[in-house]
């Protein structure tokens, strides 16, 4: 919520400062991105599963507690994030999950990076028909995970800018396969790169930040 709430009054401001008359800009999550683009590929609506239904797919499945469900979509969100194959003992029903969710054309929270960055690296030809984009901006920057790393380089296109803000140093994602290691590369991922730090905070006392 807090996600959509900023989404919504950085779209805002934007277009306060362009004007009436530009282009209006993309303001959203990685995953409302991917939302986009396959709605684009595809041409209408796409369903997307709840996490709630996720975990009664993998319990209808597999059997056993509601609990185990969460720990079994936990590790196969995790393992999707870092670009790896769910664990061994997960796999199987992993591959019942994801035939379940063909069969009903579904999609859940992590199609929306692994389908688009699957589409743009098997599809480049309908790139700029389905990212019109030249200039990208990531927020929290330290919490990218590999997975959102590689679609960002697919969108990007090989020739678009990217502005990354970031703070090492809030990196608190690891668990759910967010890689800070995105964040301290980005100078050797883009060449040319000019950083500048911000050392004056706007939100926190000095008693908050000494203690920080």
């Amino acid at each position: 919520f807090d996600q959509l709430v900023a989404a919504t009054v950085t779209q805002e401001r934007l277009i306060a400062l362009l004007g009436p008359g530009a282009r209006q800009p993309f303001v959203g999550t990685f995953h409302v991105m991917g939302l986009q683009i396959l709605a684009r590929f595809y041409g209408g609506e796409i369903s997307v599963i709840t996490r709630g239904h996720q975990i009664e797919l993998l319990q209808a499945l597999s059997g056993g507690a509601q609990r185990r469900a969460k720990e079994r979509a936990a590790a196969i969100s995790k393992a999707r994030s870092m670009l790896l194959p769910p664990a061994n003992d997960v796999l199987p029903i992993y591959e019942a999950y994801r035939a379940e969710l063909r069969a009903h054309n579904w999609f859940d929270f992590d199609d929306l990076i692994d389908e688009p960055l699957h589409l743009l690296r098997t599809n480049p030809a309908i790139h700029s028909a389905i990212v019109p984009y030249r200039r990208f901006l990531v927020d929290e920057y330290q919490d990218v995970s590999p997975s959102q790393y590689a679609l960002l380089r697919e969108l990007m296109g090989g020739s678009a800018a990217v502005c990354a803000v970031g703070d090492a140093d809030q990196a608190i994602y690891g668990f759910r396969g967010a890689d800070i290691s995105e964040f301290l590369d980005f100078r050797h991922d883009f060449p040319g790169t000019k950083a500048v730090t911000l050392t004056e905070s706007y939100r926190s006392t000095g008693k908050i930040l000494n203690c920080a």
